[in-house]
């Protein structure tokens, strides 16, 4: 993914499915573990691109220009979500998302 993706999509991809594998680990309890990897992978993935933000998409390192950027460049949304704020957000999120998954995998 960090190939191909900017920060904010990667960061939206994640937000997105992580609380879905949670629930889906509450409604099918026999996927648990599967669903706790996946939500582990993600959450991980979150702070990957937390900490590569500046050099994603990490294809247009290697190769100039292989994507070209299609971002507006008066784009508000940019600015928004990479701040301080958002970030703790998502991250709280993500954290929240690991201990229910963590919940619901040592639920007897």
């Amino acid at each position: 993914m960090p190939l191909f993706f900017s920060p904010v999509e990667i960061i939206a991809i994640a937000a997105l499915s992580i609380p879905a594998f949670a629930f889906y680990s509450y409604i099918r309890p026999y996927y648990t573990y599967v669903t706790a990897v996946h939500t582990f992978t993600f959450a991980a993935l979150i702070v990957a691109t937390v900490f590569l933000a500046p050099m994603l998409p990490l294809l247009n390192q290697w190769w100039p220009n292989t994507i070209p950027s299609y971002t507006p460049p008066e784009s508000l949304w940019g600015t928004i979500t990479l701040t301080p704020t958002i970030l703790a957000i998502v991250g709280g999120i993500a954290i929240i998302a690991v201990i229910i998954a963590a919940y619901l995998t040592h639920k007897k």
